[in-house]
């Protein structure tokens, strides 16, 4: 409608994304290269790739976080979307292993313990899953050593057969 009303306006639809302001700061190639040098030293490569597991924390904000089609400037590529501040951080601990079969994860909510109306009625999608709270929402040494025993630890044991 807007630009039906004002088409000499200087605008055009862009798509935006949502994306944290830790995870825009750049990785230089060098530093991956030298991460990379790791794999080639004779320690590593005599562990089989079926026993190398890749273990990340990855946090989201609750509620819609949907990208979308927004109105800006038509000499920009992209457009900032604001967000409300006050919506809780929920930690996943996510792990995969060098052959590319993952593990179940553990999800960390904010709170004193996990609440039954966090949840659908329907959990069967998320079988294997583990759940758990800290104060914040983030990992903690205990959720480590939780993620360890409950996750990690039975799901890479080895097969008795």
């Amino acid at each position: 409608l807007l630009f039906e009303y004002r088409p000499q306006l200087p605008v055009s639809r862009k798509h935006h994304c949502r994306i944290s302001d830790r995870n825009i700061a750049p990785t230089h190639q060098q530093i991956r290269e030298d991460w990379f040098k790791y794999l080639a030293i004779p320690a590593i490569m005599a562990i089989k790739p079926a026993n190398r597991y890749n273990m990340d924390e990855t946090g989201i904000l609750e509620g819609k976080g949907s990208n979308g089609l927004v109105l800006g400037r038509a000499e920009t590529k992209s457009v900032r979307k604001k967000q409300p501040g006050s919506r809780a951080w929920v930690s996943i601990i996510e792990c995969i292993s060098a052959e590319g079969i993952p593990l179940y994860p553990l999800v960390i909510y904010k709170g004193k313990t996990v609440q039954q109306q966090w949840f659908p009625l329907d959990l069967s999608p998320y079988d294997g899953w583990e759940f758990t709270a800290t104060e914040n929402g983030w990992t903690t040494d205990e959720t480590a050593v939780t993620w360890l025993k409950r996750v990690f630890l039975p799901q890479t044991a080895p097969s008795q057969s």
